[in-house]
């Protein structure tokens, strides 16, 4: 559907076209010839598909939280989160006397917060792994290449504990008692141990956490925080001159020879999100759905395809010079659960933010309108009051198209921070009813001789 506003105050008409410098020096010919027009329209021409998380994405170091948890959502299935870590002394020298004995190493992490929806009631089995080979090795690599059984026994923990998560985030941690060998052997070696962060993280590689949900319960993923100083291993030991000293590691190290992942699994069969597959390895979903998906914890982004053919700003023989793309912006509409309940947010809680880009001959490209430095992207920020919608703005890069003459695109949508969070949501797709479905809205202005 196309409308034509004409006659528009002079004090908009001013307004628009400030916010177009490029076409600053035809502004005194439209006033004094006062043949400019402002067009709006309603484009409906798109394909919406969800896509899963590329594994051929690029796994970088340094993760700011710690995501471990297992479970299960009735929409994307069962979900788990495991952390990968290493450690950095407090310094590079102890000032202690001689005959140390060890007394316990302890690891905790301090409480961060929880996956919406999460299970607060049942605990979960936390396992802890020592890791066996440098886990920089994962920096920098491919996520398909990257298999976390190299670096662990998955069937040897060397501590257990049960977990449920607490609304007491001042004082939650997450305890494993280490073995006293492993206590033993770090105080016999400790001085040399400890000489530089890096000769700690090279012999002392790490630990890989793992949560198991208990039963049929819903489960969680729980957040825990790398940067606190209440995030750390603590060695308690005694010297010949003093009782209980306590020496600090911590995941975090000023030089950066610390590493730390978070990896994800996903079972999308066990959830209602299994019926809008093709495949399962690897997940496939139908182009073109009533619903589409996204889903951070490398899970789906969502990739729309444009095309504006349809257009006026396409009509044949219009001249683009005549064109100024005033704002282009697609409109997405987050489904819910039961339409007349407040808190069902709960269910479909969408990102915070999510992460525009173009789609371009296999690679993602940042977009003009959201560009902050080469390869970063500014989020565009869902809010419950634009009754529970997306609005994304892409004008700059629907000038561009115009300017090149080039009237289809794609976007590609991901969440914020997928690796540290799990927040996923479910929009009305391309397949959906007309009142529901996304729609991309077109105002701009043209030069005429009417």
């Amino acid at each position: 559907m196309k409308f034509i506003w004409r006659g528009l105050f002079l004090l908009s008409v001013v307004f628009l076209f400030f916010t177009c410098k490029e076409d600053d020096s035809i502004l005194g010919e439209n006033f004094l010839d006062t043949k400019l027009s402002i067009y709006y329209d309603t484009v409906t021409n798109y394909t919406t598909r969800s896509e899963p998380y590329d594994a051929n994405d690029t796994i970088l170091s340094g993760a700011s939280l710690a995501v471990i948890g297992d479970y299960y959502d009735e929409v994307f299935g069962d979900t788990r989160a495991m952390t990968v870590f290493d450690l950095a002394p407090q310094s590079n020298a102890i000032d202690s006397a001689a005959n140390r004995t060890a007394d316990s190493l302890i690891l905790q992490l301090k409480f961060r917060g929880t996956y919406y929806g999460y299970d607060t009631t049942n605990e979960q089995t936390f396992n802890l792994y020592a890791v066996e080979q440098p886990l920089n090795q994962i920096d920098g690599s491919v996520l398909s290449n990257v298999n976390l059984g190299d670096y662990y026994d998955p069937n040897n923990p060397i501590a257990t504990t049960t977990y449920r998560p607490s609304t007491d985030s001042v004082s939650d941690f997450l305890k494993f008692d280490l073995p006293i060998s492993m206590a033993d052997n770090l105080m016999q070696n400790l001085d040399t141990l400890i000489s530089s962060d890096s000769a700690f993280v090279a012999n002392f590689k790490g630990f890989v956490i793992t949560a198991e949900r208990q039963g049929g319960t819903p489960g969680a993923l729980v957040q825990y925080d790398f940067a606190a100083q209440e995030t750390h291993m603590r060695l308690h030991f005694s010297d010949a001159e003093y009782d209980n000293q306590v020496f600090y590691f911590h995941p975090t190290s000023s030089d950066g020879k610390t590493s730390r992942f978070n990896f994800f699994e996903h079972d999308y069969t066990t959830g209602s999100i299994n019926s809008h597959l093709v495949a399962h390895d690897p997940p496939q979903f139908i182009p073109g759905d009533s619903l589409a998906y996204i889903q951070a914890g490398r899970g789906i982004n969502l990739k729309i395809d444009i095309d504006l053919s349809e257009s006026e700003i396409f009509d044949e023989g219009v001249n683009n010079e005549d064109l100024v793309i005033n704002q282009v912006r697609l409109n997405l509409q987050t489904i819910k659960k039961f339409k007349y309940l407040s808190n069902d947010t709960i269910e479909y809680a969408p990102p915070s933010g999510i992460v525009v880009m173009e789609y371009s001959n296999g690679e993602t490209e940042p977009i003009v309108d959201y560009l902050i430095e080469p390869g970063l992207t500014a989020p565009e920020y869902y809010e419950e009051n634009r009754d529970n919608s997306y609005d994304l703005v892409f004008s700059g890069l629907v000038h561009e198209k115009v300017v090149e003459g080039d009237s289809t695109l794609t976007l590609w949508l991901r969440p914020t921070q997928p690796s540290i969070t799990a927040n996923r949501a479910v929009f009305y797709g391309s397949g959906a009813v007309d009142s529901l479905k996304p729609k991309v809205f077109i105002t701009y202005s043209k030069r005429t001789n009417n």
